[in-house]
Parts: structure tokens; sequence; C-alpha cells
């Protein structure tokens, strides 16, 4: 059994033959790499009735580290089965190449953005093209790169993040249902654009069935509720369900259709995934202030919708 935390995890062992000499010695040895010894790093610890417990120490977050317990008498060195752990993390800020800093949320296993992405930056220092007037935007071609925001205002901007076109989020990459997705696209460094499939298990995570994960249109009941801030202070009336329980705290930036109309700030938001639908559209996942449902949808690539990127594992 584990106690996982940011920096440190608990666990033990349980010696089961001394193989025909006394133990003078046990503990637990541990390591990113996948076949610790105590050549890595390791404890000693105290044995009781063929038990013992022990704390690894000074662990990075949100790493994944491989254990395994270990005896040692005169005739040398034994090790128990092999476990592997992730720590937790430790809710640090994240921070584009424009200097946006983001808050972050860690969803059962997976490590959000809390905010909507703003950069127009990607990590190599190239510029995402601005497309202000409607006539341009509606000119746009479904492999074309470009970014708003919402009403072409900076006060929204500052609230609701900026909406980009697909390629514009994906950087011109590769279309991946992967797990995990491996598109960086306009994500800053060590993180990424979440697959459909990501997607899917952060469904799962505030309780949608995994089935519905596959499904296209508005699925399950109030688990959108849970990923939507609370309250109607930007959120439209009623504002259904929503109790921002994972902290994911979505908010209803709206988006800019393939015309270069804005529409539905306040009652709407979707975000991109890094996996392209049929033809010309992407996918990506929707919430509304009068739905409880999460949205499952394929749209024209052109369109201007939201970000919100996954950290690499």
């Amino acid at each position: 059994a584990f106690e996982v935390g940011m920096f440190s995890a608990y666990s033990g062992g349980i010696i089961l033959s001394d193989g025909g000499a006394d133990i003078t010695s046990v503990g637990l040895c541990w390591s990113p790499h996948s076949n610790p010894r105590i050549d890595d790093n390791y404890t000693v610890d105290d044995i009781e009735s063929g038990r013992f417990e022990s704390k690894m120490i000074e662990l990075e977050p949100y790493t994944e580290y491989f254990m395994r317990a270990y005896a040692i008498n005169n005739i040398g060195i034994a090790y128990g089965e092999k476990f592997a752990f992730r720590t937790l993390w430790d809710n640090s800020e994240a921070i584009d190449m424009d200097g946006n800093v983001y808050a972050t949320v860690q969803i059962g296993d997976q490590v959000w953005l809390a905010e909507n992405l703003r950069s127009v930056t990607y990590s190599n220092g190239s510029s995402i093209p601005l497309v202000e007037s409607s006539e341009e935007w509606a000119a746009l071609g479904s492999d074309s790169k470009a970014y708003c925001h919402l009403g072409n205002s900076e006060l929204s901007y500052e609230t609701y993040g900026t909406l980009y076109t697909w390629q514009a989020a994906m950087n011109g990459e590769e279309s991946s249902l992967e797990v995990p997705s491996g598109v960086q696209g306009v994500c800053p460094a060590g993180w990424h654009l979440p697959s459909d499939k990501e997607w899917g298990q952060l469904e799962m995570e505030v309780g949608l069935g995994e089935i519905y994960t596959h499904e296209d249109g508005w699925r399950g009941w109030e688990q959108g509720g849970k990923l939507k801030q609370s309250g109607t202070d930007l959120w439209k009336e009623p504002n259904d369900f929503a109790t921002n329980e994972s902290g994911f705290s979505a908010l209803p930036a709206g988006f800019r259709d393939s015309d270069g109309a804005f529409h539905s700030e306040g009652s709407f938001t979707a975000f991109w995934s890094s996996s392209g639908g049929k033809a010309e559209d992407a996918g990506l996942r929707g919430l509304h202030a009068w739905r409880g449902e999460i949205l499952r949808e394929n749209y024209p690539a052109s369109h201007g919708f939201s970000v919100r990127c996954l950290k690499d594992r």
C-alpha cells in the first residue's frame, strides 16, 4: 500500500523468507528508472514481526517512480516485487512564451491549466497571425493559423483568453488520438494539446461513463457542471449544475465561427483537441450555461475556440 504526496511517499514490506541467514538490513529502494537498486535511493529500516514501514523523501512532484523492497544478509541482497507510483502535482504555475502565468490543477492523474491559454507566440518564438476583421477571418481556410480575442476586445482577452483556429492550436502538427497526444502546438514547453482520448479521461474523472466518451453530442447529466466555474457573474443564468468540483474553472468564452462572427459569450465555451475529425473538421469539447452535459463534436477547423493545455507525463 502507498501513501503518496508531492515530495514523499510511504510504503513497506514483509519478509517472507530469510534464505537461511539472519537479515541484517531491510528497506526500500526507488528510482525514476524501471529497475531500482540500493545503488539508487534507499532507506534502512527496522523490522518487527517480519514487517517494516518506510518513507521515501526528496521526491519530485508529478514524477513516476519505481520502488521495491530489499533485504540483505550474509548471503547477498534480495529484492521484492516492483511497484510504480506517481507523486502528486505541487500546484506550481505555468508560464508561456509571452510571460503569461497560469494557475494549474490536478484532476485525477492529469494536470491541466486552470485558465484558458492566452499565448500568441509559439515556443520556438514565432508569432501567430492576429486576424480581427470578419472579412479576413471568413477568408481563412481549414489549414490557416489565426487567433483573435472575443469581440476583438482586450478586456475579454484578460478574462477569457485567446480564440484559435485549429491549425493555430496545433501549430501545423498532425492529428493525434494518442495518450499523451504528443502535440505541443500552441502550449508552453512541458505541456500539450489534449487528444480526444485525454479529454475522455477527464470526463471519466468527473463521472461520465467510459462508453459515453466515444459518443458525439451532449452526453451525461451533471458532469459538465463539475468543470464549470460556479455562479452567474460570468455564466448566464441558470448555469445548470455548475459546482466547479474539479477545479477546472471553465468560463463562457464563446467562439468565433467560420464567417468571422462572434457568438455565445456568457452561455457557451469549447476547447480544441488534437484529434482531427472528418474532412475539414476537428474535435472539441463544449459546455453550456443551460446544460450539465458535456459536448463532444467536430467543428470546422477555421472556427475560433479556446485551448486548455495538459501537462506532459
